[in-house]
């Protein structure tokens, strides 16, 4: 039942907070913001080579990351305008929400050291993963590909999502960049399986000998099923030979 659970979570996800910032759930366009500063949470497979890094370029990545995470397209579009704005004095209105705003992050800077770094580096790549996750592609049964290949799948995800009615966007923010990975993976390719495009991996196939011999092989190594001890095996007396 992975994917019909793993369903469930993504469209109702339990709140994470990273460095005291309440996360939103991951989207197209947060993806594409740390792939366009080369983010090494985006361009590492692994966790371990995010922990490989120096204090400071951990410290660096994850405050961008979290603060990304943490707004909607809107937010960020106008947290960037403010803080980068050059307002006039006659502009009251945008000096005193850029003044409020610049608090906010003095405030917030002032927070960060309280925080147990590696700690919240786990939290934010579990955060991710999740936000990243969607169905599994069966193994094809021929040489004819039915996966779709060449085009970056971000952009395959949006051109999904902008087809949507604007009440479904609304459902998760004002951009149809707001829209989750997760949600637009499992729909996307759920109907391109509807049209005999893709093959996804099914929930009730039927596992194989080989297969449950290998999870119960991990599951006895990790310790997670344990084995009865085996009697040790005497050996027979040899027989008298027959005396011809």
């Amino acid at each position: 039942m992975r994917h019909q659970l793993d369903f469930a979570d993504s469209l109702r996800r339990q709140p994470v907070a990273v460095l005291g910032l309440l996360m939103r759930p991951y989207s197209i366009g947060m993806e594409l913001e740390l792939l366009r500063v080369r983010s090494p949470f985006v361009t590492s497979q692994k966790f371990d080579e995010i922990s490989e890094l120096s204090p400071a370029k951990r410290l660096e990545i994850l405050i961008f990351a979290a603060d990304v995470c943490s707004q909607s397209e809107a937010e960020r579009a106008q947290s960037k305008k403010l803080l980068e704005g050059r307002f006039h004095w006659w502009d009251l209105r945008n000096k005193s929400r850029q003044f409020r705003l610049e608090k906010v992050w003095e405030k917030w800077n002032e927070s960060i050291p309280k925080f147990v770094w590696t700690t919240e580096l786990e939290k934010f790549w579990s955060y991710l993963c999740a936000g990243k996750t969607g169905p599994e592609f069966a193994k094809p049964e021929s040489d004819t590909p039915t996966t779709p290949v060449g085009a970056p799948e971000m952009a395959m995800l949006l051109h999904y999502v902008r087809s949507l009615p604007k009440a479904r966007l609304d459902e998760w923010g004002a951009s149809e960049l707001d829209f989750p990975i997760a949600v637009a993976r499992y729909e996307y390719y759920t109907l391109l399986e509807s049209q005999g495009k893709v093959s996804l991996k099914s929930d009730f196939a039927a596992q194989t000998l080989s297969d449950f011999a290998e999870e119960m092989d991990a599951k006895v190594a990790s310790g997670e099923v344990k084995l009865p001890d085996i009697a040790a095996v005497q050996e027979k007396p040899e027989e008298a030979k027959c005396q011809v």
